[in-house]
């Protein structure tokens, strides 16, 4: 028997990602599946080429933090790859972070800089999300 679609057993990728501007910084939030809600990195790439990652932290214990501002280091964290110069309107780029304990990335998002506002979260799924509904969103 052919059985299509997501077993149980198959964590696929769950969770979300959101960025919006706060204070005219870019920021992102993640939202993790499953307890603890832990993050042990996020990135911003360029979205023509993920691999060019242009600003990375990482934290060796996970960490509960949800939200950063791109090209600043939490405490918990340690840059790893340091911005070297500011995100530029009309180019796209593509955040996301990782989960300690499943070591999968969770659904990046894809934006301009130009793009995004100060009210409502530009989300992995394309979505705009006020801060209540990013907020409440389940990411499982």
């Amino acid at each position: 028997m052919l059985l299509i679609g997501c077993l149980p057993s198959d964590p696929g990728l769950r969770g979300a990602t959101g960025v919006r501007l706060s204070n005219g910084e870019i920021v992102v939030r993640v939202r993790v599946c499953g307890e603890p809600r832990l993050v042990s990195s996020v990135q911003v790439a360029s979205a023509s080429d993920v691999d060019v990652v242009l600003w990375r932290i990482e934290s060796q214990a996970g960490s509960l933090r949800d939200e950063f501002t791109v090209g600043e280091t939490p405490t918990d964290f340690e840059q790893t790859t340091t911005l070297s110069e500011a995100l530029r309107p009309g180019t796209n780029y593509y955040a996301t972070a990782i989960e300690p304990n499943r070591a999968l990335t969770l659904p990046g998002v894809t934006f301009d800089p130009a793009e995004l506002a100060s009210d409502v979260w530009l989300t992995s799924k394309g979505r705009k999300l006020s801060d209540e509904e990013f907020r409440r969103l389940d990411p499982c």
